[in-house]
């Protein structure tokens, strides 16, 4: 028996339309986001550099990136367990969030190392953005109701023409470890 397509109801057809639609944004959620914080994660990270590093390449617009991390992240794990580390996590990229322009971005790289780029930004100004948000963190008296003092290290940098994804986020993975060694809850460039 051959179907003809007026054998097929509008109501059908509809639902087969939603179905597919849905479970495509559903694929783009798992591939681009990440679950936990609802930021981007790494597999988004690469092709949306290599976009902007284009852009900026073509139409000569600046951008810089931070990227930071928890300070102590594993002793607030031992102390409140995974649940309430989700929950300091999720806060923090939360606070971070509302405090980027909307032109801005968030990348989860790995654990609780983070991305933020930042548009038609130089160091100079990546920097004060950079300082801003560790204050706004460091700040709060307490994340997740619970966890004091938390802060950030980061590490700020800004695109040179030509340098790889990696090699930009290189230089500024160089730049959080030298936060870090410098006492942490410190920004460096």
């Amino acid at each position: 028996m051959k179907l003809e397509p007026r054998d097929f109801n509008h109501v059908s057809f509809s639902a087969l339309i939603m179905f597919f639609y849905k479970s495509r944004i559903k694929m783009i959620k798992i591939t681009y986001f990440d679950k936990l914080t609802g930021a981007f994660n790494r597999n988004k990270l690469e092709n949306y550099l290599t976009d902007e590093m284009e852009k900026s390449n073509r139409y000569d617009i600046p951008f810089s990136i931070i990227m930071f991390d928890l300070d102590y992240f594993k002793n607030a794990n031992d102390s409140y367990g995974h649940t309430k580390d989700d929950e300091v996590l999720k806060e923090i990229i939360t606070i971070i969030q509302n405090n980027l322009r909307i032109n801005d971005s968030i990348f989860r790289f790995g654990g609780d190392e983070f991305i933020v780029f930042l548009s038609n930004t130089e160091l100079i100004d990546a920097k004060k953005v950079a300082e801003k948000l560790r204050k706004t963190i460091s700040d709060k008296e307490k994340i997740a109701e619970v966890v004091e003092n938390v802060t950030l290290s980061m590490g700020v940098v800004e695109y040179t023409d030509d340098e790889s994804w990696l090699e930009i986020i290189n230089r500024a993975d160089e730049k959080l470890y030298q936060a870090k060694e410098m006492g942490r809850n410190k920004v460096c460039r």
